[in-house]
């Protein structure tokens, strides 16, 4: 008898190259109908992710660049402003006469006006992340604001800057020092509420941490020639679309008509005010208001409204007798996604200028 032939042995496939597998990836010819649609939701499906990482580093890296750069120029103004000489702040002889005052540069200031005409001072709040130049671009329209995504050298940028409304004045000084028009009655300054805590992203604290107000009480914001500091009365939340008995333009409160006007203005802030402070405001104080975004609802607002410090006045506050308000004035849309009830008029009228 004969042995049986050998098995027959498939020969091993070749191994595909990885340029072979990738093209594997796509639709081939020969191809089912349903592997062409598989490949093809893959190939979608990995295109889009590979866009979300890319824009996801861009937007990280854009953030760094940004901290980075304002980092630096922080360093540098303040570094300046240290070295102000005593002739600045060395009382000026009394003349006979009453004469317009003459203002002139802080030492700094030239180096942030040589890097963009359009800075208009600085703003900071002692122990907080908020230490910044204030841009004023006055052809701004209201919805297409120059510097809300773009940075202090005019390069577009996501954190944006923080800026002074346009229809505000602020030591507007001419060719010769002095005042061109006098200085609004309320300054409003915007800012991103940022994820890493830059711009006005600390300013959420005020709301979220009982002591913050306490050991954050004063605002300082610097003008290009002079020197201010704001005590914080109230922060609240606003809705810019609100309709209802409860809308409350703040933005459009720059200067005030009347003493009536101002306390209506005043009135509203401690209405709404998530915490009652002891500082008292008079008609005639400057206003600060600081405007923000919060996401509790579509078009939320988070607003921080201070005033100034007046003359010969300690810059002190004493926040001992401050308390977080049992029942603020929230915007309508408020009650509608969270519940509560409005705070009925007498509560109103507690806190309220009598």
């Amino acid at each position: 008898k004969s042995p049986p032939p050998p098995p027959r042995v498939s020969p091993k496939p070749k191994k595909k190259t990885f340029g072979q597998k990738m093209l594997d990836l796509f639709p081939q010819r020969g191809d089912s109908g349903g592997e062409v649609v598989r490949k093809s939701i893959f190939l979608f499906s990995a295109a889009v992710f590979l866009v979300c990482v890319v824009l996801i580093v861009l937007y990280f890296v854009d953030i760094f660049r940004a901290d980075k750069m304002y980092d630096d120029i922080g360093s540098a103004y303040h570094a300046n402003f240290a070295t102000q000489t005593t002739e600045l702040t060395q009382p000026q002889p009394e003349s006979e006469e009453p004469t317009e005052k003459i203002y002139t540069l802080l030492p700094g200031a030239a180096d942030l006006l040589a890097m963009n005409s359009e800075i208009n001072g600085w703003i900071s709040i002692p122990g907080t992340k908020v230490d910044y130049p204030v841009l004023h671009h006055l052809d701004d329209e209201p919805g297409n604001e120059y510097y809300l995504y773009r940075n202090v050298q005019k390069e577009d940028s996501k954190p944006g800057s923080i800026f002074l409304d346009y229809r505000c004045s602020f030591d507007d000084v001419g060719e010769d020092g002095t005042l061109q028009m006098p200085n609004s009655d309320n300054l409003i300054i915007y800012g991103h509420n940022m994820r890493d805590l830059s711009m006005f992203g600390t300013l959420k604290y005020y709301r979220t941490d009982e002591n913050y107000y306490d050991e954050h009480p004063l605002i300082s914001l610097n003008s290009n020639y002079e020197t201010y500091q704001y005590k914080i009365f109230g922060y609240f939340i606003a809705d810019a679309e609100d309709t209802t008995d409860t809308r409350f333009d703040y933005w459009n409160a720059i200067d005030f008509a009347d003493e009536t006007e101002f306390y209506n203005y005043v009135n509203e802030v401690k209405r709404r005010t998530l915490r009652i402070t002891n500082v008292d405001v008079k008609y005639g104080d400057q206003l600060l208001t600081l405007s923000t975004c919060t996401y509790e609802f579509k078009d939320a607002r988070y607003v921080v409204v201070a005033r100034k410090v007046r003359k010969g006045e300690s810059a002190d506050v004493d926040t001992s007798q401050a308390s977080m308000n049992p029942n603020p004035l929230y915007p309508d849309v408020w009650y509608q996604l969270f519940g509560g009830t409005k705070p009925d008029e007498a509560q109103l009228k507690a806190n309220l200028h009598s």
